[in-house]
């Protein structure tokens, strides 16, 4: 058996701490909502934690336009998801910064320029890990998505994204909506677009419980793409914080997470991983103990820290590197040993 194959199966594990924590106790700019997973495994699974910021009621809003606002993110959608057909990746950039009112059922006066490819982050913002075929719920957020409920159209099949793989550039990321997968497929297959508009502005008083932020990607191929928009809530300077105790604090969403990020040394199942993340500690020398694990000396007692569930993982993604995908302590660099995190591993986590 290879190695890549043996990594799919036993994971590095990487340890978050429980809550989301800001560097400077403020609301972070783009907190982590939740996964909408429910069903649990093991303990300390996502489906029991159920951590993040919780999906609002409704989900979605109709708005009677050909357009349905996603009321966690803020972000406008296209109603009729089906519209543009099948497109190359090319074709669905252009043909989604090209739409208008009077086109696709929208009667909401929008131009041309107004609509646009998303990004990988604001595509997978509509998936909801509580379902399946596809992974998105209805109106309300209580159900699976059905027919007209709030969107038409959907299909199991690859979305395209506007963010191309920086590690190489014929590819595109997709989102798989039957599963919510986040993979790529080659530009120059057909694959549907799925429009999208608007971009909530800091400190506007409308600004939604989960914006979503930048992917970080400033690679751009063609007017209209991701890394030619920028669109997202924008990443802060620092990026990181390094607490001096053990733990890295993400200013973009508030998670403060282990800065060892492969203290345990060695590959794991996914249970032992949930087990070990949630068994670190601070040791509390001063109190008579041993010394924290992985470094720690942040208070922290058993229980207090867990496996991340994917979006936090994920959030951690700048779309701009590869190898790893994790910027440095600024934001605007790559990783580099110890900047902020140790000992980052390009495997899978």
């Amino acid at each position: 058996m290879t190695r890549s194959a043996i990594l799919v199966f036993t994971l590095i594990a990487v340890a978050v701490l429980s809550g989301t924590v800001g560097a400077h106790d403020a609301w972070p700019p783009a907190p982590v909502p939740r996964t909408g997973q429910t069903t649990t495994l093991a303990s300390g699974d996502d489906g029991q934690l159920q951590l993040g910021v919780s999906f609002p009621e409704p989900r979605f809003v109709d708005n009677g336009d050909g357009t349905v606002t996603d009321v966690l993110t803020g972000l406008i959608w296209l109603k009729d998801s089906a519209c543009l057909g099948w497109r190359t990746w090319a074709q669905a950039v252009a043909d989604a910064n090209g739409l208008n009112s009077g086109e696709c059922g929208l009667t909401d006066g929008s131009a041309e320029g107004d609509w646009r490819l998303p990004n990988i982050r604001e595509l997978h913002s509509l998936v909801h890990y509580g379902y399946t075929d596809p992974a998105l719920s209805n109106t309300l957020g209580s159900g699976p998505w059905s027919e007209g409920d709030p969107f038409m159209g959907v299909e199991n099949s690859y979305y395209w994204s506007s963010t191309t793989d920086i590690s190489y550039h014929p590819l595109a990321k997709v989102v798989f909506m039957s599963l919510g997968e986040v993979t790529v497929q080659d530009k120059t297959h057909q694959l549907p677009p799925w429009p999208v508009k608007g971009s909530p502005v800091l400190g506007d008083p409308g600004w939604p419980p989960a914006p979503v932020p930048r992917t970080g990607q400033y690679y751009t191929e063609v007017l209209g793409d991701d890394g030619n928009l920028l669109m997202g809530a924008p990443h802060p300077i620092p990026r990181f914080t390094d607490g001096g105790d053990g733990t890295v604090a993400d200013n973009l969403t508030g998670l403060r997470w282990l800065k060892e990020a492969n203290c345990n040394g060695s590959t794991m199942s996914w249970t032992d991983a949930l087990a070990w993340a949630r068994g670190l500690f601070d040791g509390c020398v001063s109190c008579g103990g041993t010394g924290g694990d992985c470094g720690l000396s942040d208070s922290s007692s058993p229980g207090d820290w867990r496996l991340p569930n994917l979006r936090e993982l994920h959030s951690l993604i700048n779309f701009d590197f590869a190898g790893p995908a994790i910027p440095n302590t600024h934001g605007g660099y790559q990783w580099s040993e110890g900047d902020p995190f140790a000992d980052l591993q390009s495997v899978h986590y």
